[in-house]
């Protein structure tokens, strides 16, 4: 545990160890805007979770759903044949 402290300590933000990524931490920021905001936004932020909840439950790839909301005939095609 203290070797692991240690390393945690000395790598922390540096190129082995980043702590998030620049677009985890947007992410992390419009939700709690969201949630502080209420309203639409907020119910949107919830049925987002249960339908994530939801697929992860039957075992579905909900990244490959997100792919498809923001990804034009292209970008899909390409997302197809390599899958």
């Amino acid at each position: 545990m203290l070797l692991d402290g240690y390393l945690l300590y000395r790598m922390f933000d540096t190129r082995v160890f980043r702590p998030a990524a620049p677009g985890r931490r947007v992410a992390a920021a419009e939700a709690i805007r969201a949630g502080d905001a209420g309203g639409r936004r907020a119910a949107l932020l919830v049925v987002g979770l249960l339908i994530g909840i939801a697929g992860s439950w039957l075992k579905i790839p909900m990244s490959a759903f997100g792919v498809a909301f923001i990804g034009n005939v292209w970008a899909l095609t390409m997302f197809g044949i390599g899958s």
